[in-house]
């Protein structure tokens, strides 16, 4: 059988030179052979511009597209664009991918005909963190078109324990990367360039509505580096706007699902309302005074679309550490509830 390609898409914006290296070097060190890398420079300034170009003489499978500032989706919609592989993988520019994830994604392609592989993500401080073992015979579960429904509640609540628990520090993220996507779903299902938060989640259920075989492998493909300046903690002095854009065209394009479990689609808003108010209402950079904040958290709650949230029969539903700051957030001591918990989680550290 002629092996299948790859189309790996990374794009780049002013990355750490030294992670950026690691990354593309994670990807030449693959054991399966038959890729093309696509880096996007997303308008990024001279030095990193200049070495993504460095990289071209270094393997021919490598390929650099230059472009305007134009946003992550935008870098990713471009370069799966320029895809000639039969199957699409995302990888962010200063991540790491596990030297056997293109050759057992593509081994379980072989044997399943699956459209949309996902696999596990470990959070790591450095490349040396990064704890995978390539498995003899790797564990997949393979999901129809009629059964994709547990996917999407896994997806938009994070709480499914076989996803969370990977060889003992890997989980399911819900990004883009550790994922393989037949190309020619990966080219119709693009990414929502007016969304600068959650794009990611909502590009993943709209992969699973075009999938008619998706399979999970309980394996890590992934190591995602945290740091501080890291998209995953970024003051953006606007997030209560962009997760209300987020989480009505989360609904509207995918309606059926939301509308049926109302429950899963307000477990996601609750978990947006929380990382809203620990990385813009409690960031240094943020202006306001205690008193204010207080006042515009309650103002939020009482504005479509958070107040599904407060929905007796779905507010009982949420997870109890949920349900419980959004009470303290109307009664103005959401604030001071969630810097105790922060305490208590730095002192367990």
């Amino acid at each position: 059988m002629m092996m299948r390609k790859v189309s790996l898409v990374m794009p780049v914006y002013n990355t750490n030179s030294d992670l950026f290296k690691d990354a593309v070097e994670s990807v030449l060190k693959q054991e399966y052979d038959c890729f093309e890398l696509i880096i996007v420079d997303d308008g990024s300034s001279e030095e990193i511009a200049e070495l993504c170009d460095a990289f071209l003489p270094v393997d021919s499978r490598i390929r650099v597209v230059h472009q305007e500032n134009s946003g992550v989706s935008a870098a990713r919609n471009n370069g799966t664009a320029l895809s000639t592989g039969d199957y699409v993988m995302y990888m962010d520019s200063d991540d790491v991918l596990a030297p056997y994830a293109l050759r057992e994604g593509m081994e379980i392609i072989d044997r399943t005909g699956a459209q949309f592989l996902f696999a596990g993500v470990q959070h790591i401080k450095n490349r040396q963190e990064f704890n995978c073992t390539a498995s003899a015979e790797p564990e997949f579960t393979v999901y129809s078109k009629d059964e994709t429904d547990v996917v999407r509640k896994a997806f938009l609540t994070q709480r499914k324990k076989e996803y969370l628990n990977i060889n003992a520090t890997g989980f399911v993220n819900r990004g883009p990367c550790a994922r393989l996507i037949r190309t020619d779903i990966a080219k119709s299902v693009k990414f929502d360039d007016r969304l600068r938060i959650g794009e990611d989640v909502e590009w993943n259920m709209r992969i699973l509505n075009a999938c008619d075989c998706v399979c999970f492998v309980s394996g890590l493909w992934y190591g995602y580096i945290v740091y501080q300046s890291s998209s995953l903690h970024k003051y953006y002095g606007n997030r209560a706007q962009l997760l209300e854009r987020y989480h009505k065209i989360l609904y509207e394009n995918n309606r059926d699902y939301c509308s049926k479990n109302p429950e899963d689609y307000a477990n996601n808003m609750a978990v947006s309302f929380y990382s809203m108010v620990l990385y813009e209402y409690m960031s240094d950079k943020c202006p306001l005074k205690e008193s204010e904040k207080r006042r515009e958290l309650k103002s939020i709650l009482k504005r479509e679309p958070w107040t599904i949230m407060s929905e007796p029969l779905i507010r009982k539903k949420l997870p109890l550490r949920y349900r419980a700051f959004i009470n303290a957030c109307k009664c103005g001591v959401g604030l001071s509830m969630l810097k105790i918990w922060e305490r208590i989680k730095r002192w367990k550290r």
